[in-house]
């Protein structure tokens, strides 16, 4: 990795059986040398699907459904 390279991800483990998502972020430090940051980003995640769903469910009644249903 050169520096100035962040490569980040997210992975999901279990954690006293629940799933949990975690955000790694690895930062070069020196040339041969790195910082490794793990955070618990769960909440965000779950918050980020429910959004999604109600607009989703939004989307289809005032779509091209929503019209049809005045007519």
């Amino acid at each position: 990795m050169k520096l100035g390279d962040i490569q980040l991800y997210e992975q999901e483990i279990s954690v006293d059986g629940k799933i949990q998502t975690e955000e790694v972020r690895i930062v070069p430090y020196t040339e041969d040398k790195v910082v490794l940051l793990v955070r618990d980003v769960s909440d965000r995640k779950q918050s980020e699907l429910a959004l999604q769903s109600l607009l989703e469910g939004t989307t289809s009644v005032t779509g091209q459904d929503f019209f049809s249903r005045i007519s």
